[in-house]
């Protein structure tokens, strides 16, 4: 799929297909982290994560710095 940038005041933009944003799973107005990688755009939607999510990876953190907190700080520290 071919499509051209549009100049929009001092910028350019690039209307995203509504096919692109339903195979992304993206709705229309979602934030989306965008950056470029050498000659790409890389387009992201941005996923809160479920509050089960995110206790489960505060729970792994927390064990993991309790059990590995002070060498890698001493690791850090080098």
């Amino acid at each position: 799929m071919f499509r051209r940038l549009i100049s929009r005041e001092n910028d350019a933009a690039r209307v995203m297909d509504k096919s692109i944003l339903q195979q992304l799973g993206i709705p229309p107005d979602s934030p989306v982290k965008l950056w470029a990688d050498a000659q790409s755009w890389i387009v992201r939607p941005v996923r809160s994560l479920s509050k089960e999510r995110q206790e489960t990876f505060e729970r792994a953190l927390r064990e993991a710095n309790e059990e590995w907190g002070e060498m890698l700080q001493r690791l850090a520290e080098r």
